[in-house]
């Protein structure tokens, strides 16, 4: 920590000097202002983030966690640097809630099991003055979609097995929706090794296929190229479970790859399953399965957005059905159809459902 305030001392000392010197070419060259004016934003800029890197590597800031991450191709030149809180009930509830008069918080994903009580936790509503209400979906869930789960996919820890039968599925899948088809991941490393073992097979089915991360496109490009094809399969992770709305014959059919859990090496999630154990409470229950259960509710809602939309949704994860803690996701959704079988029944129901 000396060396970084020595050189943050050096930066200091360094824009003072350069800052003179801009002033006196100020003086002698009045006709370059403009010029000045812009290294001298530089300069300014330039302090700034050193000031932000002192701020990271030497005061800590408590209640809050830090780590570094590099980048995709773990090179180790290109580091990023993170500071979070650990909590932000305490910073919404005294600079934000106790502030105002009221305040209105309106989703489609506030509630887990029909209960507010994790997202009030969480973002540190008050105890009382806090009226909830629960607006039925205007969507009749029964009759516009289905969730359906193979009941003979391999276990999701068998990485290789399990990707192998992604791709034939999504492949098989192909001939019976006949249509677009939206699939989110969890990890990004698994999307990857699916997309390159799957494309070749969709080429020659004469399918689209396009995915978040692989050329670097941005999530609109993404979106808006996914929308001028007929047929097409959208892979996507992260910011592709919420956000992006693709009503009607957009998406036909949405494949959940995993239950989205967050990773127990999260930073964050460590720090705050740490606080729950020191209290003796169940940090998988009251923190893992709620967060899970929320991106799920965000994921499903990317498939029917309007009265007229029509679709399936898999779920590939048979933890859904068979773990104690899947009823949790099947009951914070609307009230829907949902089927445990083989893959082969799956397309013969598929192809039932897009023939009504």
């Amino acid at each position: 920590m000396e060396v970084v305030e020595r050189i943050s001392y050096m930066i200091d000392t360094l824009q003072k000097e350069w800052l003179n010197c801009i002033a006196q070419l100020e003086d002698q060259h009045p006709e370059e202002s403009t010029l000045w004016r812009k290294v001298s934003q530089l300069i300014d800029d330039f302090t700034d983030e050193n000031e932000t890197l002192r701020q990271l590597l030497v005061h800590e800031v408590e209640e809050h966690v830090y780590w570094m991450e590099a980048g995709k191709t773990n090179a180790f030149d290109r580091l990023t640097l993170y500071r979070r809180p650990i909590s932000i009930a305490s910073s919404m509830q005294s600079y934000f809630f106790d502030e105002v008069k009221s305040v209105i918080m309106t989703s489609a994903t506030l509630t887990v099991k029909d209960s507010f009580s994790f997202i009030k936790n969480t973002l540190g509503l008050p105890k009382e003055n806090v009226n909830e209400l629960k607006v039925e979906s205007p969507f009749s869930y029964s009759k516009q979609a289905q969730l359906l789960v193979p009941s003979d996919f391999p276990d999701i820890k068998q990485e290789e097995e399990y990707i192998d039968a992604l791709s034939e599925f999504i492949s098989m899948l192909t001939s019976h929706v006949n249509g677009k088809m939206l699939v989110l991941f969890t990890s990004y490393d698994m999307l990857k090794k699916t997309y390159n073992q799957v494309k070749p097979q969709l080429e020659d089915l004469n399918y689209a296929l396009l995915a978040q991360g692989v050329k670097g496109e941005q999530r609109t490009r993404l979106v808006k190229n996914f929308r001028k094809y007929e047929r097409a399969i959208l892979f996507g992770t992260s910011t592709f479970w919420e956000g992006i709305d693709l009503p009607g014959e957009d998406v036909r059919a949405l494949i959940i790859v995993r239950l989205p859990f967050t990773p127990p090496n999260d930073p964050v999630y460590q720090a705050k399953a740490n606080e729950l154990t020191m209290r003796n409470e169940n940090s998988f229950q009251k923190l893992a399965i709620p967060k899970a259960v929320l991106r799920f509710k965000q994921g499903f809602g990317r498939l029917i957005r309007t009265k007229d939309d029509r679709g399936l949704v898999y779920v590939l994860d048979k933890r859904l059905v068979e773990a104690r803690y899947g009823n949790s996701f099947i009951r914070s959704l609307p009230e829907i159809p949902h089927t445990y079988t083989s893959t082969d029944e799956i397309l013969s129901i598929t192809s039932d459902f897009f023939e009504e």
